[in-house]
């Protein structure tokens, strides 16, 4: 699952407890950012988190990708 440029619109997100966090891909570089869900924090919660972590509330596009359990 890609999440890209609508990082923070709730209304098209659906809960999936299949997700643990989210990561920052990167090119050109040792590594991104990683975000892990914290005890509690919903789906929506935490992409609300990245995206003003990541600076996407700033017109910024991003792209990150989900964490899942396995």
């Amino acid at each position: 699952m890609v999440i890209l440029d609508d990082l923070i619109a709730p209304d098209n997100v659906e809960e999936d407890d299949s997700i643990l966090g989210i990561t920052e891909l990167c090119w050109g570089e040792p590594q991104g950012n990683v975000w892990m869900r914290k005890k509690g924090e919903s789906l929506n919660q935490l992409r609300v988190r990245v995206g003003r972590d990541a600076s996407c509330l700033d017109g910024d596009l991003s792209l990150f990708d989900a964490v899942r359990a396995t």
